[in-house]
């Protein structure tokens, strides 16, 4: 059983991401080109329902999505800035500075 750790998402590039995967550990690149964050995120969908075989030679017939933190890669990658998240980041900032 594998742990998480502080740098298991890398952004090694303009739409490139280096994550470890969740069960082997091995360093997986992913290259999200010239994707939107919507466009990522549907992509990711696609993959997650995919059997495959990871680099570190297990196979798996789907939940890819969360061996390989592709949505921490794209939140790294395309952080969010609706209003909901903005306010989200000011009431913590506000807790951390003592109140609102």
């Amino acid at each position: 059983m594998s742990t998480d750790c502080d740098n298991a998402v890398e952004v090694i590039g303009e739409n490139r991401v280096r994550v470890k995967c969740r069960k082997c550990r091995t360093p997986i690149t992913l290259d999200f080109g010239g994707l939107s964050r919507e466009e990522a995120l549907a992509m990711t969908a696609v993959i997650d329902r995919t059997p495959r075989e990871c680099p570190g030679f297990h196979v798996e017939l789907s939940g890819w999505r969360r061996l390989w933190r592709m949505d921490e890669a794209i939140e790294a990658l395309y952080p969010c800035h609706c209003d909901l998240c903005r306010l989200e980041e000011a009431a913590v900032e506000a807790a951390k500075g003592g109140g609102m």
